[in-house]
């Protein structure tokens, strides 16, 4: 039996230590598995996935699938509020900076990303994505809500990762658009916390945004907000189905992202954890 195991914070730490001890045990990581250390400040990612708020001192590197509308639209309330609207709370004398990565449990997002984007409602974006990555080859029956069902997707992941096929950037490892060992993250944000956290980076800036606290998503799927154990449920639920060895392989393709990011599976009991 392979148990993939997380050590949870110590208990008592307030809620902006939590996101910068993550800071802290990824430098760590990324120095001591992957001998990779980043250059003080440096920040960087793909340019789809930057977020910066730099009146506030925010640079944020948020993959796609990782709440990244959520986030863009938090942007977009703040730029675009006047400085007289803006209500700002603390006493922080100094402008505090901080550069952040968020970050998502790699099945919650892969399961997200295939609710979402091979959803039948969103015309716009399934029948397009099918078609272009051929992924219709790996359907083998009518699927009520989706193009294709999450087994058969699985089957045409398993298979493009092993034929090296071109996959959508949605399904890839969330370290392909924000590289955790190439920036010099000091605060690390999880998507299963994300409103709660955000507050709490946002209030050590002197910044209150009320729109922190709404959902924001353009389109129907996803993954949604739930609460940890229902969460957990729902994962095992979708993925109970699916043959161990096919579990496996795609475990594999997102092992970075389970490594870097200190997120945890459990195949025996197909429990998710890291959070």
């Amino acid at each position: 039996m392979r148990l993939l195991v997380f050590l949870p914070f110590a208990k008592g730490k307030t809620g902006l230590e939590v996101l910068e001890k993550r800071a802290d045990i990824l430098r760590e990581t990324c120095t001591r598995d992957f001998h990779r250390t980043p250059r003080p400040r440096s920040f960087t990612g793909n340019h789809n996935a930057i977020v910066r708020f730099e009146e506030s001192g925010l640079r944020i590197c948020v993959p796609w699938k990782c709440a990244s509308q959520y986030v863009k639209h938090i942007h977009d309330v703040v730029i675009s509020d006047s400085e007289d609207n803006r209500r700002f709370v603390g006493d922080t004398q100094e402008k505090k900076n901080s550069t952040v990565l968020i970050a998502r449990h790699p099945f919650v997002r892969l399961i997200s990303s295939w609710n979402d984007k091979l959803l039948r409602e969103n015309v716009l974006q399934s029948g397009p994505m099918m078609r272009h990555f051929n992924i219709d080859r790996f359907v083998t029956s009518d699927h009520e809500t989706h193009l294709i069902s999450f087994e058969d997707f699985l089957n045409y992941m398993v298979y493009a990762i092993e034929h090296d096929e071109p996959i959508n950037r949605h399904f890839q490892p969330q370290h392909n658009m924000c590289d955790p060992c190439s920036s010099d993250f000091n605060t690390v944000l999880k998507v299963e916390h994300l409103k709660d956290e955000m507050v709490v980076l946002f209030r050590s800036h002197d910044l209150h945004v009320k729109e922190l606290e709404e959902t924001f998503h353009e389109q129907t799927g996803g993954f949604g907000a739930a609460e940890k154990d229902k969460l957990i449920e729902k994962v095992r639920s979708t993925l109970r189905p699916i043959p161990k060895e096919t579990l496996w392989k795609i475990y594999d393709y997102y092992k970075n992202d389970f490594d870097i990011l200190n997120y945890s599976f459990d195949m025996d009991m197909l429990t998710i954890g890291g959070f």
